[in-house]
């Protein structure tokens, strides 16, 4: 489906509603193949989180909500890391390219700032947690 609505919008051109629809539809597979990758994530290390001695992200002897707290510090950093740093080069990337358009400069800026941020904040936790919580780093 992905790849049929790829082929139209590249090699016909449709209305501007096809278009749209056929945009909202490309964003709505996106969103859906996003869901698909990050649930097993999400059902392994958060819903059913399963103590072996492989693993050793949670040690047996921890009680219920340190293990459900280390699962979601887990799990954001899953999701919200790559993003981060993602953002991180888009900003970077867009300040080298910006040249003198000040309202690009101003705007990559912004995006390095609060990726940066949300990389140490991010990070920091999932240090946080592991440190005195799980007791391994």
């Amino acid at each position: 489906m992905l790849v049929r609505i790829g082929f139209r919008l590249v090699a016909f051109s449709a209305s501007d509603d096809e278009l749209a629809e056929d945009k909202k539809n490309m964003g709505l597979i996106a969103a859906g193949l996003v869901v698909l990758i990050f649930s097993d994530t999400l059902i392994r290390k958060v819903l059913y989180k399963v103590d072996s001695p492989v693993d050793g992200a949670v040690s047996a002897d921890l009680p219920q909500a340190m293990k459900e707290l280390v699962g979601f510090i887990n799990l954001i950093v899953t999701f919200v890391g790559p993003i981060a740093l993602i953002t991180l080069v888009a900003g970077g990337v867009m300040y080298a390219a910006s040249g003198v358009n000040e309202e690009l400069q101003a705007k990559a800026k912004k995006m390095i700032g609060v990726s940066l941020g949300g990389i140490i904040l991010i990070y920091g936790a999932f240090a946080i947690v592991n440190t005195f919580i799980v007791g391994r780093f």
